[in-house]
């Protein structure tokens, strides 16, 4: 039968192996598709639930601290953050300034020193940041949150700062 079969298809021509193949698909997409009327006006009748599954640290916060949660966290991640690659990469560019003979200058040693005191203040905060408020009262977790936030804002500052400083004595170098 095997036999048969395959030299049945070998003597058909190209276009009748497209037709069947295409006729095959065609079946077989339509075969998946289908469902039982009584399913199909199931789930159309049935009222879309929104669902929010909410994981990570917000899931220990009471309902009414995520907006505070959320600040926090967008400042972190589209202020800080991104301010503090720059910080290590103008350190390299400033200590560029100088070959291995030179002795790099106040001004610039005070520079680094900002940048390098900027960049370890996020690794710092990141290291000590508290994730995990299960068992925390609801004031207490509202007053850390308050005092994070805060201190985002100092680091995010004294990074902003520090960045444009040394962008600002970059531009010196090139004039």
């Amino acid at each position: 039968m095997y036999y048969a079969m395959q030299n049945t298809l070998e003597n058909m021509n190209l276009s009748t192996k497209t037709i069947l193949l295409g006729a095959a698909l065609a079946f077989f997409f339509v075969a998946c598709d289908s469902k039982p009327q009584e399913e199909t006006q199931a789930i159309e009748e049935t009222p879309a639930q929104e669902t929010t599954v909410i994981r990570g640290p917000k899931a220990t916060l009471d309902a009414s601290l995520h907006s505070l949660y959320d600040s926090l966290m967008y400042l972190h991640d589209h202020e800080a953050m991104p301010a503090h690659g720059p910080t290590v990469t103008l350190r390299r560019k400033i200590k560029a300034l100088y070959d291995s003979a030179q002795v790099i200058s106040e001004a610039d040693q005070a520079l680094l020193q900002k940048l390098e005191t900027a960049g370890d203040g996020m690794m710092e905060w990141m290291r000590a940041f508290e994730t995990d408020y299960s068992g925390w009262s609801l004031d207490s977790a509202e007053s850390y949150l308050t005092h994070e936030l805060d201190r985002m804002h100092q680091i995010n500052a004294a990074m902003q700062a520090a960045v444009q400083e040394a962008k600002a004595r970059l531009e010196t170098t090139e004039e």
